[in-house]
């Protein structure tokens, strides 16, 4: 129960506190050697470290006090790099009162932000730093003097937090974007903001599908009213084929997850209108989305080969150079071969999906493999 005192309201944002720390060195130390050997009491592990059942007592009661070579000697028996890691992790805290792997926002960037920082959040992208460069995206566009290099920040901010499946500070971020817009009255900004709102409605676990069809008709409204001429010359206004293959997509979830239905003609019209746009595509980019969108209807149609096909045509017009290529398409491929291969195949594929995603750190698509692997496994029995 959250603190307080007679008379006062209780404070439910207070710092919750566990009655044992699971990650204190002692526990963490002890763990390691349960993991390793077998072996959980302080005499068991003196004997494994080649010192006396006192000394590691002294060491598990006083950690701050050890020096690092003490915490090297405990170290040396162990063989898992993740026990080691985590072990002077612990040690660290107890004695400087810093997580090393947490530092906190403010000490991210700069005074200043440049096209540098961008350039250093879309390398933390790229290596899969996605949480750290989700808060040095969102740091720096609270420095950023300059609009438009603000703008860039929010949007890789955006693209961050849902990798890591943060759908809340992702809205955050498009909330941001549409303020910005409105303030300036930039229309085309706020066409974008309306994109990325819509991209995130239909995934979330409580979906309002009158919501959004009502955004997307709303979305479609604003672009329609975007002068043409501006939105051929400026690369930040998103052009009729990124705003209509966005309700596309948002349109396609809801039908996926059983809360929309669209005719056999309205899905294979849509085929073909994006299977075009992808032949017109003027980057490997354009070329897998379009793909890859027209996979998903072909596999809502239950045409698997054509799927089969549209994905690898999609996955092979950029390969491992688009983002999240290999988590995205084994995603899709698991939903081509639940309808054409035993569910034990179906599973073992997903896993491995899954196992993908923990390497990249793309916990909004691990949380999707997940969701499919347990509805295959509740089918198994």
């Amino acid at each position: 129960m959250p603190k307080s005192t007679k008379g006062e309201e209780p404070d439910y944002l207070a710092e919750t506190k566990l009655a044992e720390n699971p990650f204190s060195f002692e526990r963490l130390v002890k763990e390691a050697f349960l993991l390793e050997y077998g072996f959980l009491q302080v005499q068991e592990i003196a004997g494994i470290v080649g010192v006396s059942k006192g000394r590691i007592s002294q060491i598990f009661s006083n950690p701050q006090s050890i020096r690092p070579d003490t915490v090297e000697k405990l170290l040396a028996p162990l063989k898992n790099r993740e026990h080691k890691r985590q072990i002077v992790r612990a040690w660290t805290i107890e004695c400087f009162g810093i997580d090393v792997e947490d530092r906190p926002i403010g000490q991210l960037t700069g005074p200043e932000v440049t096209r540098t920082t961008l350039k250093r959040i879309d390398r933390q992208i790229r290596e899969s730093r996605l949480s750290t460069a989700a808060q040095t995206a969102l740091e720096a566009a609270g420095k950023a003097k300059d609009w438009y290099m603000r703008q860039a920040f929010l949007d890789r901010a955006f693209f961050a937090f849902q990798r890591i499946d943060e759908p809340g500070s992702a809205m955050r971020v498009a909330r941001m974007m549409a303020d910005d817009a409105k303030e300036v009255q930039n229309e085309a900004r706020l066409v974008t903001a309306l994109m990325l709102k819509l991209r995130v409605l239909p995934a979330l676990q409580v979906v309002n599908t009158d919501e959004c069809l009502k955004l997307a008709d709303e979305l479609r409204l604003r672009a329609a009213r975007l002068n043409a001429n501006y939105r051929e010359g400026s690369l930040d206004v998103p052009s009729e084929n990124q705003v209509e293959r966005a309700i596309l997509g948002a349109t396609l979830t809801l039908i996926e997850r059983g809360l929309l239905e669209k005719s056999e003609g309205w899905l294979r019209a849509q085929r073909e209108i994006t299977i075009t746009m992808a032949s017109k595509g003027k980057s490997y980019q354009e070329g897998f989305k379009s793909h890859f969108v027209a996979a998903r209807i072909a596999v809502i149609l239950g045409e698997t080969f054509a799927a089969s096909e549209l994905l690898e045509m999609g996955f092979r017009s950029g390969e491992q150079k688009n983002l999240n290529a290999l988590e995205v398409c084994g995603l899709l491929e698991a939903r081509i071969l639940e309808q054409t291969e035993p569910l034990s195949v179906v599973s073992d594929h997903l896993v491995q999906v899954i196992q993908n995603c923990n390497a990249t750190l793309d916990l909004y698509h691990k949380y999707l493999a997940e969701n499919h692997l347990a509805h295959v496994e509740a089918k198994r029995f």
